[in-house]
Parts: C-alpha cells; structure tokens; sequence
C-alpha cells in the first residue's frame, strides 16, 4: 500500500486455487487513483530499462491486461507521403550512404511522416543535423502541402550557424514538396546544396 492508500493489483495465481478465491475485478480508475496507477505502470517499465533489460512485448501485454488497460487502435490504411513529381528536376544523391559529418551545418536530412490522433491526421516535417544528431526544424501541419516541410527549413536556418566553412548539403527524398519551386528556392538563395535520395530506398535517405 502506498501513502495515499492505492494498492496495485495483485496478478493472477499461477496455480489453481483448492478452495473458494475470489478475482479483484480492475476498472478504470478516476482521478487521483488513475494518476496512481499510470505512474505505478510506468515505474514497471522503467525500473525494467533502468537494469538495462528491455521492457518486452508480452511484459506490456500482461501489464496491460492485469490493468485493464487497452491500447488505441489503428484505424485507416498508411497514408503515402513520398509522391514524386514527374515533370520537376531532381537532383542527384551527393549523401551516397554517408551519413556521417565533421562539424555542424555540413549535412542535413529533411523528412515528414504522419502522426495518428484521435482528431485525425497530424503531419509532422523535420530536418536532422548529421553531426550533433539533434532536430534543428520541425513543423506540425494538418495536410503534406510545401508549406508544411517550407517551414521546418525556415525554422533550421533560422538556428544555423554563421560562418560555415563547407556547403550545407540538405539531403531529402524525391516527394513534389522538396523539387517545389518555393524549396529549391529558398534553398539556392541560402547556398545550399540539393541532394535527393533513389527512389524506392529507404537507406538513400536515412540511416537506420
């Protein structure tokens, strides 16, 4: 029992029971007791990554049932992000799998996915800075238009720092939003350098 009185439920016996047992029924708790139980679920899981063990599959699945806890499902079929267009100018890979760097501001890789929520589709636009591994532009949006990744740019320039030895490479896949006029654009007036990985390979564009 903790100080404000909250048991966590006790899991099930392993053996079968020789005389009359009951079975503590878990319902979703309000409140103060709700908070309880979050924290009690995630100190499980934590206390796991903190022995340096992986918190497993069916260790959640059980935490979860005994709980009475029940994930969110996936509604809708995977939305296709990267749409190519045929009639713009791509230019070549100049990464070449080199995801590495020297310094900062010499390699950018610029990307967007989609995040599930129960409003609906939230796009979210990045740029990863090679050398320090750190996020240096994002953007949320409701829909994939140019704006959406034209932003993050706008954002990452904005931290970039002065005086750079070598040409920023910016280094993205072949979707219509980064061959756009407006994003080959701002990127030729910041002297940057273009590169856009194959088509069809998702090692061309990250490191995974």
């Amino acid at each position: 029992m903790t100080e404000d009185g909250f048991v966590p439920p006790n899991p099930a016996p392993r053996h079968k029971p020789t005389g009359i047992c009951g079975y503590l029924r878990v319902s979703r708790p309000k409140g103060r007791r709700s908070e309880l139980l979050r924290l009690w679920l995630s100190a499980d899981l934590e206390g796991a990554a903190a022995l340096g063990r992986d918190a497993g599959r069916d260790r959640v699945r059980r935490l979860m049932r005994q709980n009475n806890v029940q994930g969110a499902k996936r509604r809708g079929k995977p939305w296709r992000t990267t749409k190519p267009d045929p009639k713009a100018t791509r230019p070549g890979d100049l990464v070449r799998r080199d995801f590495t760097a020297s310094q900062p501001d010499e390699k950018w890789f610029a990307d967007f996915t989609y995040l599930r929520c129960w409003e609906g589709l939230v796009f979210f636009s990045f740029a990863i800075d090679a050398f320090s591994r750190r996020i240096v532009g994002w953007q949320f949006a409701a829909h994939m238009r140019t704006t959406l990744v034209l932003d993050a740019l706008r954002m990452a320039l904005h931290q970039r720092h002065p005086g750079a030895e070598v040409a920023l490479i910016q280094h993205t896949d072949a979707g219509r939003q980064y061959t756009s006029f407006d994003y080959t654009q701002t990127l030729d007036d910041h002297g940057m350098l273009t590169s856009i990985g194959t088509v069809g390979d998702a090692t061309g564009q990250h490191h995974r």
